[in-house]
């Protein structure tokens, strides 16, 4: 589990920034150990944000062209692996 506080500190630290210092190990747990990624948080930038980074991870960690990011992306969304909670 990797967690990031906005508000804990004076440097804010988001989820993204997390998923972007982890690419790797994000990546092994979402390909290698079939986790699941469960987001919850605001809806005005959160989900998109979250989105760009797990794109760029599928491309950077798994050498996916755009069009195959974005189709695994669907995927894991179809599926329920990827589940978004947001208000």
């Amino acid at each position: 589990m990797i967690t990031a506080f906005s508000r804990d500190q004076q440097d804010k630290i988001y989820v993204q920034h997390k998923i972007k210092q982890e690419s790797k190990l994000c990546s092994e747990y979402i390909f290698d150990h079939n986790s699941y990624i469960i987001l919850v948080g605001s809806s005005k930038f959160l989900p998109k944000a979250i989105d760009k980074e797990l794109l760029e991870i599928f491309r950077k960690e798994k050498n996916m062209n755009e069009v195959e990011s974005l189709k695994t992306l669907n995927l894991l969304k179809r599926n329920k692996i990827y589940y978004v909670e947001t208000w």
